[in-house]
């Protein structure tokens, strides 16, 4: 029972491992980037990993191996991190491992970010969006609960709902000005008509 138990949680601890990094590639070259400190909380400090090395012929990205990482990129790439609202541009740290950089930042805010690799990997311009797994609100794990911040968070998505709500009703009411136009015109257009008939029968009855 104990052997199952542990087998369940090095399963569980391998797949989220697995799932919390993203991986792609770029011309040659196979590029991976995840969390150190997952799951990642805003508030506090971590670090951005990412994983270069070149790919091996024949092989499946989801199978591509890291091994043989470049180095010296530290001086030729650069990271960006951003949503929709601001953005901020890193630089890589090397590491103990050849291949795997870090840049360190902190998220105040929690949500989905994207990352943008600029510049160059050994004389091959690159510029890759790509996108870590999301940063979760500290809120969640807090104790006792900060009721200023979670009111805060609350009042931002309220503002952000009624932005939308807002912006959809300008664009219907835009729409409906538009149709009430149209509709006034073909009511002008069909009156004038009418009068223009009258009058044309009128002088042809004057004729007879």
């Amino acid at each position: 029972m104990r052997l199952f138990v542990l087998v369940c949680l090095i399963t569980v601890s391998y797949f989220g491992m697995a799932h919390a990094h993203t991986l792609d590639s770029y011309d040659k070259y196979r590029l991976e980037i995840g969390w150190e400190n997952a799951p990642p909380y805003s508030g506090e400090v971590n670090a951005i990993l990412i994983y270069v090395s070149p790919l091996v012929e024949g092989i499946e990205l989801e199978e591509q191996p890291f091994k043989d990482g470049v180095t010296g990129l530290e001086d030729t790439l650069r990271m960006e991190v951003l949503n929709r609202d601001s953005s901020i541009t890193l630089l890589l740290t090397p590491s103990e491992t050849d291949g795997l950089y870090r840049t360190f930042v902190k998220i105040d805010k929690a949500g989905f970010y994207q990352v943008n690799l600029i510049g160059d990997i050994q004389g091959t311009p690159i510029s890759l969006s790509m996108h870590p797994p999301q940063v979760m609100s500290s809120e969640d794990i807090s104790f006792p609960p900060n009721y200023d911040i979670i009111g805060i968070e609350l009042q931002e998505q309220l503002d952000a709902l009624n932005a939308t709500h807002s912006a959809e009703l300008d664009s219907l009411r835009s729409s409906m000005e538009g149709h009430n136009a149209s509709l006034l015109a073909a009511q002008i257009l069909g009156g004038a008509g009418v009068i223009v008939g009258i009058i044309s029968l009128v002088r042809s009855r004057k004729g007879a």
